[in-house]
């Protein structure tokens, strides 16, 4: 009698050491960039919602300061950059295995395979939720999460995909407002294929776990008198009815570089093949044009009344990758047999040369050389200036600023950044408060950080930060508060010899009275 045949496992085993290819590689690059640059912007303010735990915050939910948090062995790693993005680096690479997963629910290996290349070429994907630590770092994980537990509630319609499916979303909503279209997509998946659902109670006790999970940011919001609404608000909103397009290509452009120039022609190509062959849609993928389209559009919209960022809609293109590549794999690679290879080469060589450029700017500065003349606005050209100079910043700033004096020495600037970055840098390692002063709309979540450091002591000396990349002069109110103030000193930052931006301090001595910057006004912030 014939044996039975043994089932072939190598093809399985081939299929996953080429993922774990991916990841690794991937890793390592993004691990690179994390060890080469220092916190953006965005990054060292967040750090302020690990230093404040609060239920929310004035720019958004918590879920990134628990992560900052958790990275750093709660707080003990603190000072260390790679720890404070330690998460944000797991996660990436848990976001493209997660893909992979996804794909092979909807598709087929080959389908999961192709789509984690792509989009571990993107600059959305692997840097600003793969490297930077930021909302969007926690976001795209639950969001992935969510779309996986709902391809699997499609396909076999168990309830407890359902449940998790609200649970992810809860999570994803503690990270960034946005999560919100997955709820939408998922009303509008049922609406057109499985109104039934809507009789279950399932589906209402999936919503309810996640509006419980985003119930402490929904009541922290209307009790909170540093709620961020009004912000949002306005971020998105207009007061003319007339669009301007002002903002229109930025927005547009922006996601198109953001995701890779290959991938957004990818997603183009494959969603003209899904409207030409319409046939082949499955439930899963209608699923996931629901999850897709909506917040790129809506993106694109608003940016024709406001200013809008680019990142906003980019955990809608992990959807767009996974449907595009789907219908190109059953329809155009059919008769090209090269048509994916080809892509994955260009996008990568893409990614990998956008990632040369970037690193020889921050070690070096050579390739956009610094031309201004001006003082006041050295390095403001320099696109790498706010993640390749702050590294020495502690030991330069620790020459200029007294801090032993019996009353305690404090730091003033005049916007959130480069607030952040002196707060992270030197403020926080040396035991200084920081405030900001100044317009109440660029204070952000500072208008609390003020008030939680408290009143600054009369007889205090305090110093004044600017830079030329985001230059300020000393406040006339500043100036009134204190007996005597210096003249400017200029500061040159360098790195590897070569400066980048120049520092301005001023020295103000002996406060008046103590002092409180202004306190928070709710109609003032937009």
């Amino acid at each position: 009698m014939r044996s039975p045949k043994k089932p072939n496992t190598n093809h399985f085993s081939h299929n996953n050491r080429i993922i774990l290819w991916i990841l690794s590689a991937n890793f390592i690059l993004r691990f690179i960039i994390a060890f080469y640059t220092d916190l953006g912007n965005d990054e060292v303010y967040y750090t302020n919602y690990a230093l404040f735990p609060d239920w929310s915050y004035f720019d958004h939910p918590p879920m990134v300061g628990w992560l900052i948090r958790l990275s750093t062995f709660n707080m003990y790693f603190f000072n260390n950059p790679i720890f404070v993005r330690l998460g944000s680096l797991i996660i990436g690479s848990l976001n493209l295995w997660i893909v992979y997963k996804t794909a092979i629910y909807i598709g087929n290996k080959k389908l999961g395979i192709i789509s984690t290349f792509l989009l571990s070429s993107s600059f959305y994907s692997s840097v600003i939720a793969g490297v930077f630590i930021l909302p969007d770092t926690p976001l795209v994980l639950f969001w992935l999460l969510a779309i996986n537990q709902m391809v699997k509630y499609i396909n076999t319609n168990k309830n407890q995909f359902i449940i998790t499916f609200g649970i992810c979303v809860g999570f994803a909503l503690l990270s960034k407002y946005q999560a919100i279209f997955l709820w939408f997509a998922a009303f509008i998946y049922f609406i057109v294929y499985n109104r039934k659902a809507f009789l279950s109670p399932i589906l209402y006790v999936s919503g309810l776990l996640s509006a419980i999970l985003f119930s402490p940011v929904i009541i922290w919001n209307f009790n909170s008198e540093f709620s961020g609404i009004n912000y949002h608000t306005n971020r998105v909103g207009s007061d003319s009815i007339w669009a301007n397009f002002e903002n229109f290509g930025p927005e547009l452009f922006g996601q198109i570089f953001y995701n890779n120039p290959v991938n957004f022609v990818l997603i183009i190509i494959g969603l003209v093949t899904l409207w030409k062959h319409r046939n082949i849609i499955t439930k899963p993928i209608a699923f996931l044009l629901c999850v897709g389209l909506p917040l790129p559009l809506v993106t694109i919209f608003l940016s024709a009344y406001n200013k809008t960022l680019p990142h906003w809609s980019g955990p809608a293109y992990f959807a767009l990758i996974l449907v595009s590549i789907y219908a190109i794999q059953e329809t155009v690679a059919i008769k090209r047999p090269r048509f994916f290879s080809n892509s994955v080469i260009i996008a990568q060589s893409i990614f990998l040369l956008v990632f040369i450029i970037t690193l020889v700017q921050v070690e070096s500065g050579k390739l956009f050389p610094n031309n201004e003349i001006s003082e006041t606005r050295f390095g403001k050209k320099d696109f790498t200036a706010d993640i390749s100079v702050w590294r020495e910043l502690e030991n330069t700033l620790s020459d200029y600023i007294e801090t032993g004096g019996t009353i305690k020495t404090n730091i003033y600037t005049h916007n959130w950044f480069p607030a952040a970055h002196i707060d992270y840098y030197f403020a926080h390692r040396n035991n200084i408060d920081l405030y900001v002063v100044g317009n109440p709309n660029h204070l952000h979540q500072y208008i609390k950080i003020n008030q939680t450091r408290g009143q600054i002591q009369s007889g205090s000396d305090a110093y004044f930060i600017s830079t030329s990349h985001h230059y300020s002069e000393l406040p006339e109110d500043l100036i009134s508060r204190y007996t005597q103030v210096s003249l400017p000193q200029i500061i040159p930052i360098h790195r590897n010899n070569r400066k980048r931006v120049n520092l301005f301090l001023w020295k103000l001595s002996h406060l008046k009275e103590n002092y409180l910057p202004e306190a928070y006004h709710s109609h003032n912030i937009q």
